[in-house]
């Protein structure tokens, strides 16, 4: 690596064959290069992964749901999808039923999640239930469903019933779905969890269970 010795300042970004960076408070020149692309088979899996990931942390987002989500220490809640997830990384395979939106520390979780389609009144039923339990937090504990397109990578619809206790059911309204250009049932998978606030604040939250669209 040359250094510069007859003009001083920085020189940043691209100047024809050359590129201008710091490194430790070290200006320097380099030559431009275009990083290599190998697109190895591990490679392309793990960005099947972060892409699908991505994508379903960016639907909790668009219907309100990261703001249930505990952030990790020094990490977004966005961020705390990715390290849920870690384990598809690892795998390199993106295994849509293992989806988690957050890492469990609620000591309650919903069981029999599913989704009933009825395509004349264009409704979807959510249904979960949950066993009692010991009291884990005394505070409002809301259950949150989304309804996703695994092939469109969005959601399709939002629910969420708070207060709840026992057996629960919510019901969303889908003009468009199962119509043209719009998803079908077959499509979909159903993503159901668990939130709560204790009284100083602090954010709860059970692991994700999924079911198929009935």
């Amino acid at each position: 690596m040359a250094k510069l010795q007859f003009f001083k300042g920085a020189l940043t970004g691209r100047l024809g064959e050359f590129v201008g960076s710091k490194w430790k408070g070290i200006n320097y020149l380099r030559m431009h290069a275009i990083p290599a692309n190998p697109r190895t088979e591990d490679q392309v899996s793990v960005r099947l992964v972060f892409a699908s990931i991505s994508a379903f942390a960016s639907a909790l987002y668009a219907g309100g749901l990261l703001e249930a989500i505990p952030p990790a220490k020094r990490m977004t809640e966005r961020n705390t999808v990715f390290k849920a997830n870690k384990k598809m990384f690892t795998d390199k395979v993106f295994t849509a039923a293992a989806l988690q939106v957050s890492k469990p520390n609620y000591g309650l979780s919903p069981t029999g999640c599913s989704a009933a389609w009825n395509q004349s009144t264009k409704t979807f039923t959510f249904t979960a239930s949950t066993s009692p339990v010991a009291d884990y937090v005394d505070d409002i504990k809301d259950v949150n469903f989304m309804l996703y397109d695994l092939n469109k990578k969005e959601a399709v619809a939002y629910a969420t019933v708070e207060n709840f206790s026992g057996a629960i059911s919510a019901q969303a309204v889908i003009p468009t779905f199962n119509t043209a250009g719009g998803s079908v049932p077959n499509d979909c998978r159903l993503y159901c969890f668990i939130s709560t606030v204790d009284e100083h604040g602090h954010k709860f939250i059970s692991s994700t269970v999924s079911g198929t669209v009935n």
